[in-house]
């Protein structure tokens, strides 16, 4: 009986195998299948001889059939903030002999995200990243990272200090993103900006205005919007003299995240540190933002953020030499920030 199944058994592995050829990353759980078509808010998947549409905000990444396995470190590297890892094995790729167009495509996404990353950070050439960005959103207007592109743009305007152009982008991606955690993003980047031009008022107002979009919406998705913006929030509460209160906020948020949502955990330590310094305890906004370096380090806004306030911290408790290590490291790894040229 064994010997009489075994040949229907390989051909159902490999049937599977071949329908198995691109894999679809979720929040959830991985999707394998055929990648038939995509666009810039979804992306259609052929699998188990069914279609299924699958909206681009719920796709971390897709792995295609036949790209090069340095492809997958890049993105790796990349959503670690491990930038120059990421350069080294996109060097490796040789992209004249990839032939598929959607691998050809994503390699131009990373490529321009990657030199956005590092020209926010580091002091890369902002205006070749820029090139970049447009380019790919040009060349390539229905790939599904078209909206990640825009906001990737956004968020290098941001970091380079031109708040007005980067507002753009976010609005854009707002107007053009059918969901509302999606939009909520947007929205939370446009706070954050206010927040850098110390336009607290009007930041808190927007951090206000994403909270209540997520109200009534369920979903994980909307709610780590809704717990973002709430870091927002506690970051206007200290500039606004309400700093207990942003005390309470953030503590209650740090015990309710999930440890797995890092970022978040990083923004909300800064956020805490801020409202323990509006409050004058020096050493109580020391410990909140070492976590960031020492827990956080790959979120480069967040770490460059904590690097900045470490180095007048570690002075005001007695410790200079820390002091010199913190601006070392802040202008040896974001010099291009707006923390380290402050």
């Amino acid at each position: 009986m064994h010997r009489v199944c075994l040949p229907a058994l390989v051909f159902f592995v490999l049937a599977v195998a071949v329908q198995a050829a691109d894999t679809v990353r979720t929040a959830k759980a991985p999707l394998a299948g055929e990648v038939k078509a995509m666009t810039p808010t979804e992306v259609t998947l052929e699998r188990s001889n069914k279609t299924e549409t699958i909206p681009v905000n719920e796709i971390v990444n897709i792995r295609f059939e036949g790209e090069p396995s340095q492809l997958g470190q890049v993105r790796n590297a990349v959503d670690r903030g491990r930038y120059e890892d990421a350069a080294e094995f996109l060097a490796k790729i040789d992209v004249a002999e990839v032939k598929r167009e959607e691998i050809q495509q994503d390699i131009a996404f990373y490529s321009a995200l990657l030199a956005a990353r590092q020209a926010a950070a580091a002091g890369g050439n902002a205006a070749e990243a820029q090139a970049a960005l447009e380019k790919f959103v040009k060349d390539f207007p229905n790939n599904y990272h078209v909206l990640a592109a825009y906001e990737a743009a956004g968020d290098l305007m941001a970091a380079t200090g031109d708040y007005e152009k980067a507002a753009t982008f976010y609005k854009f991606v707002e107007s053009q993103a059918p969901w509302v955690d999606y939009k909520m993003r947007a929205g939370i980047a446009m706070g954050r900006t206010l927040l850098h031009q110390e336009k607290f008022p009007e930041a808190a107002a927007v951090f206000d205005s994403v909270i209540q979009q997520g109200q009534g919406v369920e979903g994980e998705l909307v709610a780590q919007q809704s717990m973002l913006a709430t870091v927002g929030r506690a970051n206007c509460l200290a500039r606004a003299g309400q700093a207990e209160e942003g005390v309470k906020l953030v503590d209650a948020l740090i015990t309710a995240a999930d440890p797995e949502q890092a970022e978040l955990h990083a923004l909300a330590y800064n956020a805490l540190g801020n409202c323990h310094r509006a409050a004058g305890r020096p050493k109580e906004a020391l410990m909140a933002f070492l976590h960031v370096p020492l827990v956080y380090p790959n979120f480069a806004d967040a770490h460059a953020e904590a690097l900045f306030n470490l180095v007048t911290l570690w002075k005001e408790v007695g410790d200079p030499e820390r002091s010199l290590e913190a601006r070392a490291m802040l202008d040896e790894r974001y010099a291009n920030t707006e923390w380290a040229k402050k």
